[in-house]
């Protein structure tokens, strides 16, 4: 039995900003990750190498407030 079809008004679409839709990526990323490396003399800036106090070189470079917790896209995050 086929079922009669409600007429709803369709709902807008709204443009929600997402932590991280505006993510810099490619080679904008890397310029500023071999600028902040440089910048830390290649070692580790995060808070368990801080506290140990043991110098470990880095890998990777992230970011203190996560982006999606409302941290920024800058060279201080």
């Amino acid at each position: 039995m086929l079922r009669s079809r409600v007429s709803a008004q369709p709902r807008p679409r709204v443009s929600r900003a997402r932590a991280g839709d505006d993510r810099i990526r490619g080679y904008a990323l890397q310029v500023i990750r071999d600028r902040i490396l440089a910048r830390d003399n290649g070692m580790c800036q995060c808070a368990r190498c801080k506290l140990d106090g043991l110098p470990r070189l880095a890998s990777i470079v992230d970011h203190v407030h996560p982006l999606w917790a409302g941290g920024r896209e800058t060279d201080d995050n």
